[in-house]
């Protein structure tokens, strides 16, 4: 199971141009599941209307849901692989 950070799931599911890397279009394609954690689809519809002032809280859900599940976690935030707990399971964009 590949779990999408919720950038990389909209990246994804709206084909953004240069947002995503074909390995990672490929790995994401090519997996036998992907998923997303319920927190993104809350952040999807509440983050648009709030104003940009700090980082957003919902990552550690985000990161929580990955580890419950034993599920590789795609994210391109700088602040993921400070988590030590990501450690082999953190995809990010060397892709």
């Amino acid at each position: 199971m590949i779990l999408l950070d919720t950038h990389i799931w909209h990246w994804w599911v709206n084909q953004i141009p240069r947002k995503l890397t074909q390995a990672t279009i490929k790995l994401i394609e090519e997996s036998t599941e992907v998923g997303v954690s319920a927190i993104s689809c809350f952040e999807g519809v509440k983050a648009v209307a709030l104003p940009e002032h700090h980082k957003d809280p919902q990552d550690r859900i985000i990161i929580a849901t990955a580890l419950q599940y034993k599920a590789n976690l795609i994210s391109f935030d700088t602040q993921f692989p400070l988590y030590q707990e990501l450690d082999g399971c953190l995809i990010n964009k060397n892709l």
